[in-house]
């Protein structure tokens, strides 16, 4: 599936996968830090200073293409339901 949907190695197969882990992780496994919008954080100020220290092991920038779809967002998104696919009559489960 991987091949035909082109993603890359690093991708998930499915962008709705969750990774879990279990213990912390060490900072020297991080390459960078990505947030998608700098003014949502409230201060950003202190959140840079509290990552200064590793600075020269990776970055806390914002990239807001690693916020967007991917190329295969038109597979998956055929696989969903919109609203306009799903209709209820609603007589039929409740006594109305």
């Amino acid at each position: 599936m991987r091949s035909s949907l082109g993603i890359p190695d690093e991708y998930t197969t499915d962008p709705q996968a969750e990774v879990l882990i279990l213990a912390p992780v060490d900072p020297s496994y991080i390459l960078d830090i990505n947030v998608n919008q700098k003014n949502k954080i409230k201060d950003m100020e202190t959140m840079q200073n509290l990552f200064k220290p590793f600075s020269n092991r990776f970055k806390f920038q914002h990239d807001g293409s690693l916020f967007t779809y991917r190329k295969d967002y038109e597979y998956w998104r055929r696989d969903q339901f919109s609203s306009d696919d799903l209709s209820i009559d609603f007589e039929d489960i409740f006594d109305i």
